[in-house]
């Protein structure tokens, strides 16, 4: 939990001391009305402020939106800032996550896909998403609990996708929903991961992971499978996704990586 230095502070205008956020992956910081955290990728930011933070808010949700520093910049040494949105994670809302996130993807359906994808680096949750459609080929020396568990799914993964057109989309809505009912506002959405698949791709994440994190019931996930059109295929692929990405970023934490694999591996009693 390294906070923004003093020049970050001080390009963004704030003068309240940064107090650390929950979430964020132990990075995030609010100060005032804004909320800082580390962030590299100068084009994907660009691109987000043009592109998908354009929506306007809705009664169905608010949209956290990036903030320029004084002189203009939107990144200033490695830090990015966003404005603060009231609102609280809340305990077995799923299915209002749901509910929030198909607004949300009704809108950014008409926000149109880049043609050269989304901007950002190639890293481990691009080649994770990748394995998960069966564009790249999962990796041969994986960890075997990681390996067994593709293994169950791998016809999932191999199986055409014949659903839905691919959208922009969130891919980590299901954790970054705040729900603000005493002040009679609509829930906000915050941290957009954008990706381009279909959009219950995205419901088919949170279903996953409010199941491994949250303690969502196996019937949240038999009825996501039962009532949209290829659900088990999405769901499966959303387990693929968060394992192959959890063995790229932990390969030298055996037990980190063994908590998640054990954590989504409940998910496949509803395949």
């Amino acid at each position: 939990m390294e906070s923004p230095p003093a020049e970050v502070l001080t390009a963004f205008g704030i003068t309240e001391t940064p107090v650390p956020l929950t979430g964020g992956q132990g990075q995030t910081w609010r100060a005032g009305d804004l909320v800082l955290k580390p962030e590299d990728a100068d084009a994907r930011v660009a691109w987000l402020v043009d592109t998908i933070e354009q929506l306007p808010d809705t009664d169905d949700f608010r949209l956290a939106r990036h903030v320029r520093a004084g002189d203009g910049r939107l990144l200033v040494d490695g830090w990015e800032a966003t404005g603060w949105l009231a609102g609280a994670h809340l305990s077995e809302s799923w299915a209002d996550v749901l509910t929030v996130s198909r607004a949300f993807h009704a809108a950014l359906a008409t926000v149109p896909v880049p043609s050269a994808g989304v901007p950002g680096d190639d890293n481990h949750w691009r080649i994770a998403d990748r394995v998960a459609w069966g564009e790249q080929p999962c990796a041969a020396d994986v960890p075997a609990a990681v390996r067994a568990l593709f293994d169950r799914l791998q016809s999932h993964v191999d199986a055409p996708w014949t659903g839905s057109a691919p959208q922009l989309i969130h891919a980590d809505i299901g954790n970054n929903v705040l729900f603000a009912p005493d002040e009679g506002l609509p829930p906000a959405i915050i941290d957009v991961s954008p990706y381009v698949r279909p959009a219950e791709f995205a419901n088919a994440m949170a279903v996953a992971d409010a199941m491994a994190w949250q303690g969502a019931p196996l019937t949240h996930a038999i009825r996501f499978v039962t009532t949209v059109d290829g659900g088990d295929q999405l769901l499966a692929r959303a387990v693929v996704f968060r394992i192959v990405a959890a063995a790229l970023v932990w390969p030298g934490y055996p037990e980190r990586l063994a908590a998640e694999v054990d954590a989504y591996r409940p998910v496949l009693s509803a395949l």
